[in-house]
């Protein structure tokens, strides 16, 4: 501290350096005259002096005040601190303090929510498959139709006279098949005027040979009676030229039976030719039907039908009555027509992550949350999954078959499900931060607090819903496990328990929603 200086108290309570003017005393007038000589030169100097010491001995002694005030307000506040503290306490404030709960009964139902996608359980979408003039569109988007309802008709009269010609076609080949039944049946008369003729050629050579041996044995019994003397030789001679007539007659016979044979092969040949003709003129009309029926399905292609009763959900944009709409085939790229919806019954799609797979079922319980709908939820259980797992999200596909009676789920909906994938357990659970050590064999230790003492208990842990644990053996149902564990807390570390945490009579922790177990309810009860 220099000379000249003095420490004063601030208004705020802090010490500051101040320096000491001296203050003169005021001459006084001549004795005795109780008056004060004035002296203009010194005078202001003076009360400005005076009023600075003044104000500063004011301002310290206000900070003075205000320490002592905050001092002893500080002093009660420890003492009734202290007076609330048990004396046991005060003793082994030293001791770490800790929070402990209960374990608990039940309530570790296996869930998983994730989002859904409303679609229609059947869709088709309708492409042209001619080309050709829009002339009719008799419904738009929206529209509620019948199975085979006419939806659009496409104009093209080419396919039209495709028609016309494939009949005009088929009528002609079935005139010629009529014309082959006709020459059938004339090869099968000259087949048997051929037959016929061999016939009579037969019995005409059986009458030549007959008779031939009768002449023969007639020239024989003349010869003889000739040498007997008994008849002239002209009988001989008569009986010779008899005999060789009958040979003749029997030559030409057998001649005619081989023409007879020849003209029956020819008649069978041409049966068998006129049956040909009469098979390729079939065909050929079966060809005709064919090309006819093809002209038809053609034709037909020009009418775009409804395949089931449903809803209209897309119209392409440029389908307009009069617009030209080309084949398919020529335009793969472009929209279809129309998109026809049979929205009765609806799929839920539902993505299920791999961890949850597992444990996915069909017929599991399945609740589904609308938002659009008002948080209106919808009951249903898993109805089929793909089996396997998308390699690019590591998901799998699950469908939730959901009733529409009353057409109030549209396609594309948005919303929440959540499935049901095990059911709740009866075994001890404790909160997911209690569980320390956990190896991949569900191994694991919970801190528990015996006798003011840390002891680490080992356990078998269960599910783990990352909120709370389920812990199937090693943990006693009264004990007081740690809520936030340090693992570094050696075995009998002495603690002071802070505080207890126990459950509200009546609650289950982490159970699953009131509508997932009533849905799980319905499913289980007999029908």
């Amino acid at each position: 501290m220099r000379p000249g200086t003095s420490l004063v108290a601030s208004p705020g309570g802090e010490l500051m350096l101040v320096d000491q003017v001296a203050v003169e005393p005021e001459p006084l007038g001549p004795r005795g005259s109780g008056k004060l000589e004035p002296n203009p030169p010194r005078r202001p100097t003076r009360w400005g002096l005076r009023l600075l010491v003044f104000l500063i001995l004011v301002g310290g002694g206000g900070g003075a005040i205000y320490l002592w005030a905050s001092a002893h307000e500080r002093t009660r506040k420890s003492e009734v601190n202290l007076a609330a503290v048990p004396e046991h306490e005060s003793e082994t404030s030293s001791e770490p303090r800790v929070e402990v709960t209960q374990p608990q009964h039940g309530g570790m139902a296996r869930t998983t929510r994730q989002p859904g996608t409303i679609r229609a359980f059947e869709f088709a979408q309708l492409y042209a498959k001619v080309s050709g003039y829009l002339d009719r569109l008799g419904v738009d988007r929206g529209s509620r139709v019948k199975k085979d309802q006419l939806l659009a008709h496409i104009f093209d009269p080419e396919l039209d006279a495709a028609v016309v010609q494939a009949q005009a076609a088929l009528e002609r080949v079935e005139a010629a098949v009529e014309q082959a039944k006709e020459h059938v049946n004339v090869a099968l008369a000259f087949q048997r005027a051929a037959e016929a003729r061999k016939k009579k050629a037969d019995a005409d050579l059986e009458s030549a040979v007959a008779t031939r041996t009768y002449r023969d044995l007639a020239l024989k019994r003349m010869t003889e009676l000739v040498r007997r003397n008994a008849v002239e030789q002209r009988l001989v001679e008569e009986s010779e030229e008899e005999y060789h007539a009958s040979v003749a007659a029997e030559d030409a016979a057998t001649a005619g039976i081989k023409t007879a044979e020849a003209e029956v092969k020819e008649a069978e040949a041409r049966v068998l030719q006129a049956r040909a003709d009469l098979v390729g003129a079939q065909a050929e009309v079966k060809v005709k039907q064919a090309d006819l029926a093809k002209a038809k399905v053609y034709q037909d292609y020009t009418k775009i039908t409804s395949p089931y009763d449903g809803v209209i959900i897309q119209r392409g944009e440029a389908v307009h009555k009069g617009a030209f709409i080309q084949a398919a085939t020529q335009n793969l790229g472009d929209q279809p027509m129309l998109t026809v919806a049979w929205d009765d019954v609806m799929r839920t799609i539902i993505l299920v992550p791999d961890d949850d797979v597992p444990y996915c079922d069909i017929g599991d319980p399945v609740i589904i949350t609308l938002d659009a709908l008002r948080g209106r939820a919808f009951k249903g259980t898993v109805s089929r999954m793909a089996e396997s797992e998308d390699l690019h999200d590591r998901n799998m596909r699950v469908e939730v078959d959901l009733p529409n009676p009353d057409h109030i789920l549209k396609d594309g909906m948005f919303g929440r499900a959540e499935i049901l994938l095990e059911k709740e357990t009866t075994h001890l659970t404790v909160p997911s931060s209690c569980v320390i050590d956990k190896n991949d064999q569900g191994q694991g230790a919970v801190l528990v607090v015996q006798d003011g003492k840390i002891h680490h208990q080992r356990v078998q842990v269960g599910r783990d819903s990352g909120i709370r644990a389920e812990i199937l053996s090693g943990l006693d149902p009264k004990a007081q496990v740690v809520l936030k564990p340090d693992a570094a807390m050696a075995e009998g570390t002495p603690v002071r328990v802070e505080a207890v945490t126990t459950p509200v009579p009546g609650t289950q922790p982490e159970s699953a929603p009131t509508a997932l177990k009533a849905a799980e309810a319905d499913h289980s009860a007999p029908h």
